[in-house]
């Protein structure tokens, strides 16, 4: 690519040269001319966000978020995700689809639950498609925290879809 530029910039110049000494122009006296850049190839398309994380993306929504939750309760929290990868997911045991969660304090950010509970799908669900998950959620001990919603694909190609550009949900709790 840097080639490229390099022999459009001094085609250009060329051109801007060759124009001058063909009107005549002094020196002293430059001519103005517009010159039409050289394009020497297409433009890259912009990438789909469904491109960028290929299988992993997913949008996840949550309408009655706890604000409060006991030390060490679990509660039963239903979950909206939509599949928004250009992919279907299956539900496979072989290559688990679910939903985790972390927990992260309120104050400094700091992990205290990487890896929740997980929530396997609970079908194939198609690209496009939305189905409500009703996940398990244990809270840590007392104090205000971050909880994350995310999916996770647990196979040595998968991981967390949120550190593949996947949007996740995230709502402070506090614990008591």
């Amino acid at each position: 690519m840097q080639r490229r530029t390099l022999v459009s910039s001094l085609i250009v110049s060329a051109l801007v040269v060759v124009s001058l000494s063909a009107t005549g122009c002094k020196k002293d006296e430059p001519k103005v001319e517009t010159v039409a850049p050289v394009q020497t190839s297409q433009p890259a398309a912009a990438p789909q966000p469904a491109a960028v994380g290929g299988m992993f993306m997913a949008q996840i929504s949550v309408d009655n978020a706890p604000q409060t939750m006991k030390a060490g309760a679990t509660i039963t929290l239903p979950v909206k995700v939509k599949n928004t990868s250009s992919e279907n997911w299956k539900k496979d045991k072989a290559s688990p689809i679910n939903l985790s969660y972390h927990w992260k304090n309120e104050a400094d950010k700091k992990v205290v639950t990487w890896d929740g509970i997980r929530t396997l799908i609970s079908k194939d669900v198609a690209s496009g498609e939305e189905i409500t998950l009703n996940v398990k959620v244990a809270s840590p001990k007392v104090g205000k925290y971050i909880l994350e919603l995310d999916m996770v694909m647990d196979t040595p190609n998968g991981g967390w879809f949120g550190r593949k550009g996947s949007q996740i949900a995230s709502m402070p709790v506090s614990v008591k």
